[in-house]
């Protein structure tokens, strides 16, 4: 075998393409849509890799097992890409085993005619580029069977996916339908790839196109997020643009130049070649700003600049949207607690009149005005220093104190919805006997454990908002009642190792899908009609700027546990 430089492309394409179809099952390793993909990008592999050898070679004996290669790669395509559609439209495989049965047979049978007759492969054509597979008497009955089924990938994504877009709800499905569907679109044509197989000497432009659009669904099973595959589509398309414009114009270039020394002096010139490239590097910004700028006007309305910048203000004001909410919570928990010191105020006001001159009775009526004025403007202030944003402030925190602080404000959502609150602060050395593999024990034990105080550095109202919004999660999650149960626990008391200080909390309300949780503590990610997708994002950002780390655990019909670990002072 030697180096054919028209089996260069194939073969980083090749390369691009496994990697990508790695990297997106190991994101996921149990989702139907990402094992699909995965198993695509290995067909596409197994494809573009057997033409890189098949053009590599001139051995006989090696051109046939290339070029039967090829198939088992080009064959497979169509069945992982519907494999790919049911991943995308939710359906259950286990449903649909006779369908992939069947299939798993016709492929096998396709690859016995290849491998052991010449009723589709009957020879090899020579081209320029290389060697390439002949078309026998069946392979036209192979090619409309592959394209029906390729199709029906398409009509599937379009029928019960793209085409019922708007009745929707998720945006992120709606995404990877709309996304998956023009993907089906623009893959096909890597169909032309046949057309050589025909006798017609057109280079496959294959390894070209799919590899594009492999790049942009990864990108759209990994993220979901519209903005973000707009910017990803207007990147590729641009530089697409580029690489093709650029490198016809070097080629007919060099060329021409080339042609026009051969014809003078009888060589080719490599000085003139370096020449060509340097000049067009030269004028490669320019026209890259310009095909750039065309670009935006045309598709995306707006620049690349503009586009990130409104992105960034968006996100900024739902942040500041979701802390009003967290503030309107806080303050609605806050009036019930305002009106216990404000009624002692009143009883003891109406009893002043008739009690003026009694000087035992005013003593102790200064004594609890006073101090019910003082936790009223306590409570005030917290809630005035919990609305204003401020950078990080630092300060020694009780958690259990901060814990029961914020479960008492929301005591009347609890009552609402027949919730029963238990705390376990066992943050002494006798702690929890039986642990998960957490280090924690949040069984159904009825009893309040009240335990140590727990002091860490930390901002409390930043913390304050981020178990607000675990705890108004926990009550969303339980419209019907349930157990919420929150515990704290010292982990590594003893060792060497720096103390961390773990806080549960646990519902048992209806959980989270296995397929959404990796997902829970992206921007936006939300399957709440009303939901912003910001509560658990902000949960996680303050936390990571405390130097600790959340993770979550769920079952559906069972319950969510978000595990949160924070360093001790």
């Amino acid at each position: 075998m030697q180096i054919n430089p028209y089996s260069i492309p194939p073969f980083i394409s090749s390369i691009i393409i496994l990697s990508l179809g790695i990297f997106v099952f190991i994101k996921n390793k149990k989702s139907l849509t990402n094992i699909g993909f995965s198993l695509i990008c290995l067909s596409l592999f197994i494809w573009l890799i057997s033409d890189t050898a098949l053009y590599s070679t001139d051995k006989i004996k090696l051109l046939s097992i290339f070029s039967k290669w090829v198939y088992v790669g080009v064959t497979a395509i169509p069945i992982t890409a519907l494999l790919f559609i049911y991943g995308l439209l939710k359906r259950k495989i286990n449903e649909h085993k006779t369908l992939f049965t069947a299939l798993t047979f016709l492929y096998l049978i396709i690859l016995y005619f290849i491998f052991k007759t010449n009723y589709i492969i009957s020879g090899y054509c020579k081209y320029f580029w290389g060697y390439y597979p002949k078309a026998g008497h069946l392979h036209i009955l192979y090619l409309i069977l592959w394209i029906l089924l390729y199709y029906k990938c398409g009509y599937l994504a379009y029928i019960h996916g793209y085409r019922n877009i708007a009745n929707l709800y998720i945006k992120e499905e709606r995404n990877k339908i709309k996304y998956g569907f023009w993907i089906i679109v623009f893959g096909s044509i890597g169909v032309i790839d046949f057309l050589a197989k025909y006798g017609l000497e057109i280079y496959p432009p294959g390894y070209v196109i799919i590899p594009i659009f492999c790049v942009i669904t990864t990108y759209s099973i990994v993220k979901h997020k519209v903005m973000d595959i707009n910017i990803v589509l207007q990147k590729g398309l641009v530089y697409s643009i580029l690489v093709a414009f650029i490198t016809i114009i070097y080629l007919i270039m060099v060329l021409l130049f080339e042609r026009l020394l051969q014809g003078v002096v009888g060589y080719q010139s490599l000085i003139i070649s370096i020449l060509t490239a340097l000049t067009i590097a030269i004028i490669f910004i320019p026209l890259k700003n310009k095909i750039q700028n065309f670009v935006d006007r045309v598709f995306f309305k707006g620049t690349f600049t503009q586009i990130a910048r409104e992105k960034e203000l968006l996100q900024q004001e739902v942040n500041r949207s979701e802390r009003l909410k967290a503030v309107a919570t806080f303050a609605s928990g806050m009036a019930h607690e305002i009106k216990n010191p404000l009624t002692s105020i009143k009883t003891f006001a109406e009893y002043l009149p008739k009690k003026k001159n009694d000087s035992e009775f005013l003593n102790k009526f200064s004594k609890i005005v006073s101090g019910e004025v003082g936790r009223i403007d306590s409570l005030v202030h917290q809630l005035l220093d919990f609305a204003k944003p401020a950078p990080l402030n630092l300060q020694t925190v009780d958690i259990n104190s901060l814990l029961d602080n914020i479960l008492g404000f929301l005591n009347n959502d609890f009552l609402k919805y027949r919730i029963e609150v238990i705390k376990d602060y066992n943050t002494d050395e006798h702690g929890l006997k039986s642990t998960d593999d957490h280090g924690l024990n949040i069984s159904g034990n009825s009893s309040q454990i009240s335990g140590n105080s727990c002091l860490i550095k930390a901002d409390s109202n930043q913390l304050r908002q981020a178990f607000l919004n675990l705890f108004l999660n926990a009550i969303d999650a339980m419209p019907s009642g349930g157990t919420l149960t929150v515990s704290t626990r010292i982990k590594n008391r003893g060792s060497s190792i720096r103390q961390q200080l773990l806080i549960c909390v646990k519902d048992t309300g209806c959980g989270i899908p296995e397929e959404d949780l990796p997902h829970i503590f992206e921007p936006f990610y939300s399957k709440k009609e009303s939901g912003t997708g910001l509560g658990l994002s902000i949960v996680y950002n303050i936390i990571k700027e405390h130097s600790g780390s959340i993770k979550a655990k769920s079952r559906l019909k069972e319950g969510t546990e978000f595990i949160i670990e924070l360093p001790l002072q």
